[in-house]
């Protein structure tokens, strides 16, 4: 029969071999997982066009997508969805552009905010993320309508990943906009989301 000290070793040699695979599959093995860490998202309204008819909405983001396994995984889309207090989806907003923030022109005309320059070409979908890294997107999701209710709305980010197939939540905030609100805004002023749902 074997001792306490032989009994203890063997449990100790187990104990060290399980705690090795957990770090190995941890390190090595473990599958791409997106987390999405969200900024203050600014809600503006421009106005377009040559009789100033055209509302442009616009929300400026930066979003961070880091990815928690170990194996590398795309970020393959993202949008905005714009809905109604029974939850249902009024308007999509996609993804339109990147820009640099550092360049980013908030002016009182905001048919003007987005120089051209801004733009950035580069870093675009697919953000491929490799094993425990992580990127940081400026990305402006926007969308022309000719017209603006007011209502309580919930604005919704969405992701689409090589993690699931279909759109994942990512964060959330609330947009009340009152007919004064959507005035505001419609002059120059821009939202600030500070909280997220």
């Amino acid at each position: 029969m074997m001792d306490s000290l032989s009994i203890v070793a063997i449990i100790i040699s187990f104990l060290a071999l399980g705690l090795s695979a957990l770090i190995g599959w941890w390190t090595h093995w473990s599958r791409f997982h997106l987390v999405v860490v969200v900024g203050h998202p600014e809600f503006r309204i421009p106005i377009f066009g040559e009789n100033r008819d055209w509302h442009t909405i616009r929300v400026l983001l930066t979003v961070c997508f880091a990815n928690e396994g170990a194996r590398s995984g795309q970020v393959t889309d993202s949008r905005i969805v714009l809905k109604s207090q029974n939850g249902e989806a009024k308007l999509t907003l996609p993804a339109h552009f990147l820009v640099d923030v550092t360049k980013y022109i908030k002016q009182t005309d905001c048919s003007t905010g987005i120089n051209e320059m801004d733009y950035l070409e580069s870093g675009w979908y697919p953000f491929l993320l490799q094993g425990r890294t992580e990127i940081t997107r400026h990305i402006v999701f926007q969308i022309g309508t000719e017209t603006v209710q007011s209502g309580q709305y919930t604005m919704e980010l969405q992701t689409l990943s090589s993690e699931k197939p279909s759109w994942q939540h990512s964060a959330s905030w609330r947009l009340p906009l009152s007919e004064s609100r959507i005035n505001d805004l419609l002059k120059g002023s821009i939202i600030t989301f500070k909280t997220e749902l």
